[in-house]
């Protein structure tokens, strides 16, 4: 291994790489899709901090707006924490959440 770096991994297979990842949050982005930092890493099976300082520094690399990603908030059992109680859930939802919170 070089600098951490394993030997079939070059320099311009890097910049490739992050080059894509630019081009694919760009292109999502225009979708109305933002990626998250494990969605972009599964893709590419890739680190996001192989190339970036962070998930942030490659939206704004790419000019997209990073707003962060609250996707765990939309699941049932988050709900209670953001709502404070289960009004507005379906029957299953309020058993899963009365189950892992109580009331």
């Amino acid at each position: 291994m070089l600098d951490g770096i394993t030997p079939n991994i070059t320099a311009e297979s890097r910049r490739k790489l992050r080059k894509n990842l630019l081009r694919y949050i760009k292109s999502e982005a225009k979708k109305g899709l933002y990626p998250t930092h494990t969605e972009l890493e599964k893709k590419f099976h890739t680190n996001i901090r192989t190339h970036f300082s962070g998930i942030e520094e490659a939206y704004r690399l790419a000019n997209v707006p990073y707003k962060g990603s609250l996707s765990w908030a939309l699941e049932p059992n988050h709900r209670r924490n953001l709502f404070g109680s289960t009004s507005g859930l379906n029957d299953s939802e309020k058993d899963d959440t009365v189950a892992m919170y109580g009331n």
